[in-house]
């Protein structure tokens, strides 16, 4: 703020030059004081630097907090195709399972359609010498069954006990399958004879 002597009246009393002077250095000290403040480059570059950081700090935690909601969508997606992939296993484990179970039970019902085929298409001779044959090696597997068995590791022996419990729950099925192979030896055998 600068000031015009020229713009006051001259002081017609010596209170009125001391008036005059001291509201003019008041003038002067305000003056002095805003052009130091603007000339303090160093107070003002720590003042920029301050809002700079906050402003910094700010977009940080935005940038924070974006990243937190971006990582629990990515988690909640994983979670949901994890449990997809698992639903769509189990779906699969179970047809499976199923086809398995039809195919199993077919094959049951074949063998025992063509069981009774050949104990049907037989001549009686084949089938008494079939059944003498039968009992023989039922009599010979006892024996090695016996032999085996005492020689056999114990891992060894667990599975062959699983084998034999499931041939015992279905007898018809194994007994079957052994009558039609001994059937099909003894056919062939006698067919070669009358040759």
């Amino acid at each position: 703020m600068t000031i015009d002597p020229h713009d006051e009246k001259d002081p017609s009393t010596p209170e009125e030059l001391r008036a005059q002077v001291e509201s003019t250095r008041e003038q002067l000290g305000e003056t002095v004081e805003e052009l130091a403040a603007k000339a303090d480059v160093k107070a003002r570059a720590k003042g920029k630097a301050a809002d700079i950081k906050d402003e910094v700090g700010d977009k940080a935690a935005q940038a924070k907090d974006k990243a937190a909601e971006v990582k629990d969508k990515v988690q909640s997606k994983v979670t949901e195709l994890k449990d997809r992939a698992q639903t769509k296993k189990d779906e699969a484990q179970d047809t499976a399972q199923d086809t398995a179970a039809d195919a199993s039970a077919s094959a049951r019902a074949k063998a025992a359609e063509v069981g009774a085929l050949v104990r049907d298409k037989t001549p009686e001779p084949v089938r008494e010498k079939a059944a003498a044959a039968s009992a023989k090696i039922a009599e010979g597997t006892a024996a090695v069954a016996a032999k085996v068995s005492e020689k056999t590791p114990e891992p060894l022996a667990e599975k062959t006990q699983q084998a034999a419990d499931a041939v015992k729950r279905r007898p018809g099925a194994a007994v079957a399958a052994a009558i039609g192979a001994v059937v099909v030896f003894f056919t062939v055998r006698w067919k070669r004879g009358r040759k």
